[in-house]
């Protein structure tokens, strides 16, 4: 399982989300066979804050980040925590300084299973495009808009 969030891209651009969408027909083809997520909901359309929130299941009362960068608190469990406790192998890569391995938003990862991504965006994206990808889950904020358009 992979889990790909990204802060720049709208649903509205993603045919899992909009049919009327022809540009990501290998992303539909995959959401069919696959988990999506319709309802993330997030308190504050600010990278770091919704990274944490996705990554620890809690809101910013209790995960504690409302403002950047801000280091993630050890004492939450995290996804990528709860995959490790289930014995899947974890990774992490990230290209997006908000939501660091730095500031711990990669808590649960082994050291060898961090990555830093700085140009890998265009990379992702066009596997993704191309179905090169193993099975996956994207999120998106709503009301970001144009990266696969």
């Amino acid at each position: 399982m992979i889990l790909f969030a990204t802060c720049s891209l709208g649903l509205d651009f993603l045919q899992p989300y909009d049919a009327s969408v022809t540009s990501t027909p290998h992303l539909a083809e995959l959401a069919r066979e696959s988990l999506v997520f319709e309802q993330h909901v997030t308190e504050a359309g600010v990278s770091g804050i919704a990274y944490a929130s996705l990554f620890t299941g809690a809101q910013a009362d209790t995960h504690g980040i409302y403002h950047h960068p801000s280091r993630l608190r050890g004492e939450l469990l995290t996804i990528f925590e709860a995959f490790g406790a289930a014995d899947y192998e974890t990774h992490y890569f990230n290209g997006h300084k908000m939501a660091s391995a730095e500031l711990d938003y990669a808590q649960g990862v082994a050291p060898e299973g961090v990555e830093r991504l700085v140009h890998g965006t265009t990379v992702a994206t066009n596997a993704l495009l191309t179905g090169g990808l193993a099975r996956i889950v994207l999120c998106a904020t709503d009301g970001f808009t144009d990266v696969l358009a």
